[in-house]
């Protein structure tokens, strides 16, 4: 009779167990890379440790939302996508933070108009109207939502022999004839 081989218990496994005709045949237990892999099942007395690659989060599309340890793999999480209809991107993704989404000013009807539009990155900006003093100008231009109002000088009839045919408005100039 032989004595039987005893498996290392901090560096082995038992592969093959012993019969009445072979001895135990250990194997060495395998080493995880933990740069690029996790164990995702420890090795057992018969069993051998089983390594996983950690995932890698995608840069266009995720977010790292929990690191790897030894034993759990990298969580991954997808980036916040923006209605750029409605939103701009007002704080960017990194490796381990997702991106922030803010809505677009509005402007006010009426009483603003849109003096630079909305990117990507920036809030669109909203500006007030020209206020016209209708007792000496009027509006030569009316705005539009990405225009300010035009307001003008009304004229004034110079001379003596002068006079005034069409009285200003809010939207029409004086009208002097000689």
């Amino acid at each position: 009779c032989s004595t039987l081989t005893v498996c290392d218990a901090h560096a082995q496994f038992q592969a093959q167990q012993p019969t009445m005709s072979t001895d135990r045949e250990c194997s060495n237990i395998t080493i995880c890379d933990l740069g690029t892999q996790f164990i995702s099942k420890n090795e057992t007395s018969t069993s051998d440790r089983m390594c996983s690659s950690i995932s890698t989060c995608t840069s266009a599309s995720q977010y790292e939302t929990q690191q790897p340890t030894t034993y759990t793999d990298r969580m991954c999480s997808s980036l916040t996508t923006c209605d750029f209809n409605a939103q701009y991107i007002s704080t960017n993704e990194t490796a381990t933070s997702d991106r922030m989404c803010a809505d677009l000013t509005t402007c006010t009807v009426n009483s603003e108009y849109e003096a630079a539009q909305p990117t990507m990155y920036g809030d669109r900006v909203c500006e007030m109207l020209s206020t016209c003093d209708f007792n000496t100008q009027y509006i030569s231009t009316q705005h539009t939502t990405t225009s300010d109002r035009v307001c003008s000088s009304i004229s004034v009839c110079g001379s003596a022999n002068e006079f005034e045919v069409t009285a200003p408005t809010m939207e029409t100039d004086r009208v002097c004839m000689t």
